[in-house]
């Protein structure tokens, strides 16, 4: 399957699942306070990892992430239903986001290294489901 007709929307749906985090993130040191997460190892961890997970969990929600949602996209399987723990091991490769790309942008099909691991494709959205 070609996915060279969504590409441009995932990459803005990615820029939008990054800056939503960013905002999280923001937004949540605003009410916990900097001083105390500077103050405190264990919740400057448990913030790190918290905000880390989330974005990894990010297309547990059915396939959409916020980012896709808002550009009409999906994270479906090649072979059988997705669970969370697909969609986790998927979203570990962004770690290496800029390997992600570059394998986004030579593969034929423009899929990245988390989705030829993980036997997943992102393509449009059915606007009536």
């Amino acid at each position: 399957m070609k996915q060279n007709n969504v590409l441009g929307l995932r990459i803005l749906a990615y820029i939008i699942d990054f800056v939503g985090l960013m905002l999280v993130m923001l937004l949540s040191i605003a009410f916990i306070g900097l001083d105390r997460l500077n103050n405190n190892l264990y919740l400057g961890i448990v913030f790190t990892l918290a905000i880390v997970i989330l974005y990894l969990c990010k297309d547990i929600l059915k396939g959409r992430s916020l980012g896709k949602r808002i550009m009409g996209l999906k994270v479906y399987s090649k072979t059988k239903k997705l669970n969370t723990i697909k969609y986790f091991f998927r979203n570990l490769f962004l770690a290496i986001w800029f390997i992600e790309i570059i394998v986004m942008l030579i593969s034929s099909d423009r899929k990245r290294l988390g989705d030829l691991a993980s036997g997943t494709y992102v393509d449009k959205f059915p606007i009536n489901n």
